[in-house]
């Protein structure tokens, strides 16, 4: 009997937390939001719960699918400042300990990520290696902000900005 009742609270939390807002197109990209595309609250809740339950948007944002594409907003460059951030995020701890390296699989992913060409991937983390310090300062915050930091590092330098496109 408790366990039905401990059930039924989570599911209701779940729900009511996805009701909240309200006003258009609250469930976001995703799958459930190609199926369901009124925006009357049933058919964004169930919209939302098929986005983060069925087929998960965080799959579909990172692919492009579903409707999570540039015209919903946001940029290519914006998208790909998304899907590095994402995986710095999800990878931080292993990212972090090959970037003070100078080079490892993570490394690799993120370079691929930044848009630097295969032949730049040692540059690149070579590059990390050495602007380790001033991409990893405000980093204890968020590896966010070494994204933003790594970024804009790459920016600045002639040769990393023709290797890699930031996109």
């Amino acid at each position: 009997m408790i366990k039905k009742i401990l059930f039924a609270f989570a599911a209701l939390t779940f729900v009511s937390g996805m009701v909240y807002a309200g006003t258009q197109n609250d469930a976001g990209c995703g799958l459930g939001s190609e199926i369901f595309k009124d925006n009357n609250m049933p058919e964004q809740v169930l919209a939302g719960t098929t986005n983060n339950s069925i087929s998960p948007q965080s799959s579909a944002i990172t692919s492009g699918t579903s409707g999570c594409t540039a015209a919903n907003g946001a940029s290519k460059s914006a998208q790909a400042e998304l899907k590095q951030k994402a995986f710095a995020t999800q990878n931080w701890r292993d990212l972090n300990r090959q970037m003070a390296s100078g080079g490892g699989k993570y490394v690799s992913t993120l370079a691929n990520l930044m848009g630097c060409s295969k032949n730049s991937q040692g540059a690149f983390a070579h590059f990390a290696q050495t602007h380790y310090v001033s991409i990893t300062k405000n980093a204890k915050s968020s590896p966010s902000n070494a994204v933003e930091n790594l970024r804009s590092a790459i920016a600045k330098d002639p040769k990393m900005s023709m290797s890699c496109s930031l996109t």
